[in-house]
């Protein structure tokens, strides 16, 4: 009783809204910028956009042909971005969900991808123990592969100007 209280009064719900349509593992989930939508990325080779209003599916916004480890949404609102098992990002427009560009470097699977606060780079972190930090519209690589975890880099995140990307792997962060 003390938690859900402690919810209301920070403004959190008091329940949580379950979304439910995935047929496989849920890999990776992200607001939109409006605040009102979620994108999840999953193992049935789908991601999907959701109402964080009601929770009911949105739509599917793209079919993929492997599994979708990771999603992420810019700032500005123009942009989602998807990764996986085929080794290459996809960016999506966020209103028309088509493909503006698909960015190829990393050798294995895609674990995690994150926007830059200005929406104009987006940062990828692999199985294959390297980061790539790529212009979002255009496709080109802006930096790396940046090579030195000795495991799969398994989160990325930009800092808050966009001139520094820390990375984790399973036992070690780096900024770089």
């Amino acid at each position: 009783m003390a938690r859900n209280a402690y919810r209301g009064i920070r403004g959190l719900p008091v329940a949580p809204l379950v979304l439910l349509g995935h047929t496989n593992s849920i890999r990776s989930v992200a607001f939109l910028s409006d605040g009102q939508q979620v994108i999840s990325g999953a193992d049935d080779n789908t991601v999907r956009l959701w109402s964080a209003g009601d929770g009911h599916k949105v739509e599917t916004v793209t079919e993929q042909g492997s599994w979708v480890l990771a999603v992420a949404a810019s700032s500005n609102g123009q942009w989602i971005a998807t990764g996986g098992c085929q080794n290459k990002i996809t960016i999506w427009d966020a209103t028309t969900h088509k493909k503006v560009v698909e960015l190829e470097g990393h050798s294995d699977w895609i674990r995690s991808l994150v926007f830059s606060t200005d929406s104009k780079k987006i940062a990828s972190g692999s199985n294959d123990r390297t980061v790539i930090v790529w212009h979002t519209t255009i496709g080109d690589r802006l930096a790396g592969p940046l090579k030195g975890h000795t495991n799969p880099v398994h989160s990325v995140d930009f800092c808050p100007n966009g001139d520094k990307v820390a990375t984790c792997g399973v036992l070690e962060i780096r900024v770089w």
